[in-house]
């Protein structure tokens, strides 16, 4: 699962920005980590992917 969320983050870092809504690639890794996100032994790991997605995400918007 970890290599999965790590391509994932790869591939989103290279998606151009969408004007609305989240891509395909988004939703897949939401969905992954909200499994983490129900288990207390995971949770540093959910914030862990979570806050790397908005590093993603605001390098987006920062170069827009």
């Amino acid at each position: 699962m970890i290599k999965r969320l790590e391509l994932l983050l790869d591939e989103i870092a290279k998606e151009p920005l969408k004007r609305k809504g989240l891509s395909e690639k988004e939703l897949e890794f939401l969905d992954m980590l909200g499994g983490l996100n129900t288990n207390v032994e995971d949770y540093q790991l959910y914030l862990h992917y979570i806050g790397r997605l908005n590093q993603i995400m605001n390098s987006k918007y920062k170069g827009r």
